[in-house]
């Protein structure tokens, strides 16, 4: 099981986000970082992992939280259908929540179809005898 698994994508009216929502995020964006240039991509994200719940998230902290993201979110191609995220931590929606974690999760999904696509060229076994 990977940070993956644990994004909440389906958060509804009501929900808080709070200090372990921001650390599993910066946790999975050090993670698809990581991942990504693991292929050749060479992303720099610092995200912050050590937020607690008497933290109180500054303008420019949440910034350069949006920011990490957003390197994670145009290193690939996205599909048409990966949300956008929000301007602003300010006023965060549960579907804002709801779509920052959900690109995490596509983003991975692109990076698992990248490792496949290999075997379907037929450059698994290129150059064997």
């Amino acid at each position: 099981m990977s940070i993956i698994d644990t994004l909440i994508t389906d958060r509804t009216a009501g929900t808080v986000y709070n200090a372990s929502d921001l650390n599993r995020v910066g946790e999975a964006i050090r993670y698809l970082a990581d991942e990504l240039f693991d292929r050749g991509y060479e992303i720099r994200v610092s995200p912050k992992i050590d937020w607690t719940e008497s933290d109180i998230p500054l303008a420019a902290q949440m910034a350069h939280y949006l920011g990490d993201l957003l390197k994670i979110r145009d290193t690939l191609t996205q599909p048409p259908t990966t949300p956008s995220l929000p301007a602003t931590m300010a006023g965060l929606t549960y579907t804002g929540a709801n779509d920052i974690e959900s690109i995490l999760r596509i983003t991975d999904t692109l990076m698992q179809w990248m490792d496949s696509i290999y075997f379907y060229a037929g450059d698994l076994f290129a150059g064997e005898v």
